[in-house]
């Protein structure tokens, strides 16, 4: 039998769900499919943490769905119908919807969201929110169905963390497809390891261009970010190719990235 209190939580985490679904329902017939997109994806996250308030008021400190879907595992909350590898491809989204030429230098989120992602972003809120209902209804059977453990939430030790940014970073360059030209690790754990394991990592990842394709922020940020998918840390990965990247830094002079890189710690650099 689950706590009342809990259950409450769960309900006011759904009321405001649907809210941002509907809200995000009326932007896309007006086509705003940035707002569209942004109020989905705030759906999906507080469908989710209201998956996790039914266990623990603690609930972790992160906008990244993967995270947060991974957590919910760990807390026995099984069959939810949708997969990680969705909410990964979403989570690109949280700063193209954001931040004004963090994809491209000449243009802005309004004109660079389609109407193909917002709908699969949509319908994404709507299956967690139908299945987060359940729990409401009855109609999920909830007996012995969860794990409360206080150590979920624990803080990194110091050389565990930094054997797994290690295998983390190996993996990225061995990545099969792009050539690194550097990883830096910014914001939070770039000044100080000892942080809580909803932390967010991030890491900056520079590749060369290559002639023959003309990828972009997208297309290399669901890249690495599946590369990755399976190591149980949150990740929060922003690629460039170093074109991108320098056009940014030095014709724009992107405050969001010269603050990152000022503040940021170069784990790894290609010396070719």
């Amino acid at each position: 039998m689950l706590d009342v209190n809990f259950m409450n939580n769960l309900k006011l985490w759904l009321l405001q769900a649907k809210y941002d679904l509907s809200v995000s329902l009326i932007s896309k017939e007006n086509h705003f499919l940035e707002w569209a997109m942004y109020q989905s994806l705030q759906s999906s996250e507080k469908c989710l943490k209201g998956l996790i308030s039914i266990v623990t008021r603690d609930i972790p400190k992160t906008h990244k769905l993967s995270f947060l879907y991974k957590f919910i595992n760990k807390l026995g909350i099984k069959n939810i119908p949708v997969d990680i590898s969705s909410m990964k491809k979403l989570e690109v989204y949280v700063y193209v919807c954001r931040y004004p030429f963090i994809i491209d230098s000449s243009n802005v989120p309004h004109n660079l969201i389609s109407l193909a992602d917002v709908n699969f972003s949509i319908l994404t809120a709507e299956q967690l929110l139908k299945y987060s209902e359940g729990y409401l209804t009855g109609d999920i059977d909830v007996t012995n169905h969860f794990v409360n453990d206080d150590s979920i939430l624990r803080y990194w030790d110091r050389k565990e963390i930094l054997d797994i940014l290690n295998l983390i970073i190996q993996n990225i360059i061995e990545n099969g497809k792009y050539k690194v030209l550097k990883i830096i690790l910014i914001g939070d754990y770039a000044r100080d390891f000892a942080q809580r394991i909803d932390k967010t990592i991030d890491l900056l990842i520079i590749v060369e261009k290559d002639s023959k394709n003309n990828f972009g922020f997208i297309e290399l940020t669901n890249f690495f970010n599946n590369l990755l998918i399976n190591y149980d840390v949150n990740l929060d990965i922003i690629a460039y190719s170093k074109e991108d990247y320098d056009a940014f830094m030095y014709i724009m002079k992107d405050g969001f990235l010269e603050s990152a890189i000022k503040n940021g710690k170069v784990l790894w650099e290609s010396n070719k």
